[in-house]
């Protein structure tokens, strides 16, 4: 089956869904505007960038895509995001059948700012003949876009039981000088969508309970400044 999927590999979820692939009965290949080192070249088409202006540069690479399309000829096509290279694939009608896959915010807020913006979502939406998300909070997005139930695929990624696996001793929750601190850790961009100011309200209850925790947070994002603030003001440091 010749698969061709369109993404960003240079986020995580688009290099892992084309990694998946890769070894198995398939032909894949990735149209992409982001090349990167981390995947075979040879499975890599890179599609022309125009400009930086992402509601213009996604549709400029229509005609790029169609010309690859023609030569691939894939059985399936697998969009990614759908702003981007679903707005990209819906846009050019040899890219069926099409499948998109959201991953959050590309539902959850960006069709909330503006008609246009969720015109566009829509759009793309509209030319899936299946939409892929990972939790009933996107299928309940995807309801409120247009799309029936019959053309959502829900499936939760789950844990990689390699990496983490039950531990065979009662690792149930201790108080203060009892045991091991319980440990927090959250990987979530910094970003009012991740609401990380709730794990820290948390952890301002933990504390006042004198419960024996450490939370730590790693990640990046515009409240940033806000949260340390709060962390300071709470001395959560």
């Amino acid at each position: 089956m010749r698969i061709l999927i369109l993404a960003d590999p240079c986020i995580i979820h688009g290099r892992r869904w084309v990694s998946w692939f890769l070894g198995r009965e398939h032909e894949i290949k990735l149209a992409t505007l982001h090349p990167v080192k981390e995947l075979p070249e040879e499975i890599q088409h890179r599609l022309p960038s125009y400009t930086r202006i992402g509601a213009l540069k996604y549709p400029l690479a229509a005609p790029a895509l169609s010309r690859f399309i023609r030569k691939f000829r894939p059985h399936l096509v697998n969009a990614h995001f759908v702003p981007g290279y679903g707005f990209l694939a819906a846009l050019v009608r040899s890219a069926r059948p099409l499948a998109i896959s959201v991953w959050g915010s590309d539902i959850l807020l960006n069709p909330a700012k503006s008609p246009f913006h969720r015109f566009r979502a829509w759009f793309a939406l509209r030319a899936a003949g299946l939409v892929t998300c990972d939790a009933e909070n996107l299928s309940g997005a995807l309801h409120g876009l247009g799309v029936e139930s019959s053309r959502i695929l829900e499936v939760p990624m789950g844990v990689d039981p390699a990496v983490f696996s039950p531990a065979d001793e009662d690792t149930s929750f201790q108080p203060h000088g009892a045991g091991q601190p319980l440990r927090i850790v959250s990987t979530r961009r910094l970003e009012p969508v991740y609401d990380i100011e709730t794990l820290l309200r948390a952890a301002v209850i933990l504390k006042s309970r004198k419960l024996d925790f450490q939370i730590e947070i790693a990640g990046q994002g515009s409240l940033r400044p806000e949260l340390e603030k709060f962390r300071d003001e709470n001395g959560l440091a």
